[in-house]
């Protein structure tokens, strides 16, 4: 769930382009409007840093759009993040996850198009909070 202070309702945030929408006239003489989703920007591609001893996850190329059905507004975001990586036990039972910092860090945000910002910031989509991913590929196996 995501929270946008101008949208009445809920918002949400997905990786795909824009939608397109297109207008015919029919047979009617009407007009109709259909809409297509655009492509994903899936998958991002990504590298690990390492310096002063903390490891963090380049991920670049970054697109998402911030949507608010109530008002038909869709607000696209681009650009990298660098959330830290955060080592759990080789145990599995505390998984590593990513910490990104919000609007207090230097590297979890994306930026909007910079379309009527007249020499101030663009508008910024911040990240906060933890991802953890749960499962792999291998199994894990223990012998007493």
């Amino acid at each position: 769930m995501c929270a946008a202070s101008e949208c009445p309702g809920e918002a949400f945030v997905t990786p795909e382009h824009e939608v397109e929408l297109n207008e015919k006239i029919n047979a009617k003489s009407e007009k109709e409007f259909t809409a297509k989703r655009g492509d994903t920007s899936l998958p991002w591609p990504a590298e690990t840093l390492t310096e002063e001893g903390r490891s963090r996850l380049n991920i670049r190329k970054m697109r998402l759009s911030l949507v608010c059905p109530a008002q038909a507004i869709e607000i696209p975001f681009s650009g990298n993040l660098e959330p830290l990586i955060v080592n759990g036990l080789k145990n599995g039972l505390s998984p590593s996850h990513l910490r990104f910092e919000g609007e207090g860090g230097k590297t979890s945000w994306l930026d909007a198009p910079c379309d009527t910002c007249l020499g101030g910031e663009p508008d910024r989509l911040y990240l906060s909070g933890e991802l953890t991913t749960i499962g792999t590929s291998e199994e894990l196996v223990t012998a007493e």
